[in-house]
């Protein structure tokens, strides 16, 4: 008779996290279509400076990388998970520069999941080692602290900050980083810093929350949605434009 061996544990599933992700996917989809609308058809190239649209947009991509920290511990490929993502962002980088470069994505969302899933997985044996309060704390202060790399300094403290050499600031790989140069432009630009810390952020949140169980509660529509975050990342940009494009051509903008 073959051996038997002991049935493998039944890991839950945290339809909550789908959910969220499922309900900014809906915003991401909106907010590009606004994007296409408004910028590239209606020539309002100040919307995305407007306030609202600002946090719009901040709410959607803090939220989608707060969720993707969190959602780490229960992913068991992250190599192939990390070289997917950078795939598709590479892909996005591609076809932006190709039909529309003055719009070119340089290191999107897609580029930093898939850098901070695989830079996560490296720091894994090091990160564990800090408790998930002070790491989730220290990850919000590394992001507060670096959020202002972008623009030449980091502040350590309100009211005190520390001006970065201009060297770093050199070309679109120190860009990856945060430290874009000159007259770098990105339709879509997330840099490790400061957004890797908020990666972190989610991941020491996660052993925080696991055990709440309205994390196992189904949305409907939005749960399922959730899980097909990836594909319709792929498509809804093409989609989105092509709906811009009809209602020109209906004579609506």
């Amino acid at each position: 008779m073959p051996a038997t061996t002991p049935e493998s544990p039944i890991r839950p599933r945290y339809h909550m996290l789908d959910a969220v992700r499922g309900f900014v996917l809906v915003h991401m989809v909106a907010f590009h279509f606004c994007f296409d609308w408004f910028v590239l058809f209606a020539g309002r190239a100040d919307w995305p400076t407007l306030p609202a649209v600002f946090w719009w947009e901040r709410f959607i991509c803090c939220t989608f990388n707060l969720v993707s920290g969190m959602a780490f511990h229960l992913g068991r490929r992250h190599l192939y998970h990390s070289l997917l993502l950078n795939a598709v962002g590479t892909g996005v980088t591609a076809v932006t520069l190709l039909i529309m470069p003055e719009q070119a994505v340089w290191f999107g969302v897609l580029s930093l999941l898939g850098c901070a899933t695989l830079l996560t997985h490296l720091a894994e044996p090091v990160l564990k080692k800090l408790p998930p309060v002070p790491g989730a704390g220290l990850s919000l202060w590394l992001f507060w602290a670096a959020y202002p790399a972008q623009q030449g300094w980091l502040r350590l403290w309100p009211g005190l900050r520390v001006n970065l050499p201009g060297w770093l600031y050199a070309s679109r790989w120190t860009a990856v980083l945060g430290f874009p140069p000159a007259g770098f432009y990105s339709s879509d630009y997330f840099p490790l810093l400061p957004w890797l810390f908020l990666f972190w952020v989610g991941y020491y949140l996660w052993p925080l929350i696991r055990s709440w169980k309205p994390l196992q509660r189904k949305v409907p529509v939005f749960s399922a949605l959730g899980r097909l975050c990836l594909p319709v990342y792929v498509v809804h940009q093409p989609v989105c434009y092509g709906l811009c494009m009809a209602a020109r051509w209906l004579g609506l903008v």
